[in-house]
């Protein structure tokens, strides 16, 4: 398998040819795709690695040694339910989609109803930031760019990995 800085620079390079689209075609939509690629340097299918990846170590030299501890305790559920390298965490599409289901009711979800406990008199608001905060985990243009990086990421691994059967 090919490893996180591989990973980060084909997301970079994913992101560039997205933003380069979106200049040539004036297609501003392009560059939330762009911008999905980039997330996907974070949001990757590596996350069900026991030791970390690559979304650990930039945390932890960004934001010190606790965001780090923060962004591997948040996705210590994911990374235990999921073997390394399975379709489950790096298919194109069904791994990319789990992702933002586990963000969605780890996260989200959680916040509305724990919102809705505390500030029951003001429900317009917090449906309202429940919506918005959906529609940033499912926003389509962002999910594109993330399954383009998901799906270069599986092809690089397929790519670098020994097959049963071959010589």
């Amino acid at each position: 398998m090919s490893d996180g800085k591989t990973h980060t620079a084909a997301s970079l390079l994913l992101a560039t040819g997205f933003s380069v689209a979106a200049f040539a075609t004036n297609q501003p939509k392009l560059f939330e795709c762009a911008v999905g690629s980039l997330v996907g340097i974070f949001l990757s299918g590596d996350l069900d690695v026991d030791s970390g990846n690559v979304s650990g170590t930039i945390i932890r030299k960004k934001v010190g040694w606790f965001g780090e501890r923060l962004w591997r305790w948040f996705w210590k559920d994911y990374a235990t339910s999921f073997k390394h390298g399975r379709f489950g965490s790096h298919a194109p599409i069904y791994g990319t989609a789990g992702r933002l289901f586990y963000i969605f009711f780890k996260m989200v979800l959680p916040f509305t109803l724990v919102a809705k406990m505390l500030f029951f008199s003001h429900l317009d608001f917090i449906s309202e930031l429940t919506w918005w905060g959906t529609m940033v985990v499912f926003r389509p243009t962002l999910f594109i760019g993330l399954c383009g990086i998901d799906f270069i990421h599986w092809c690089l691994d397929f790519a670098t990995t020994e097959h049963k059967g071959q010589t």
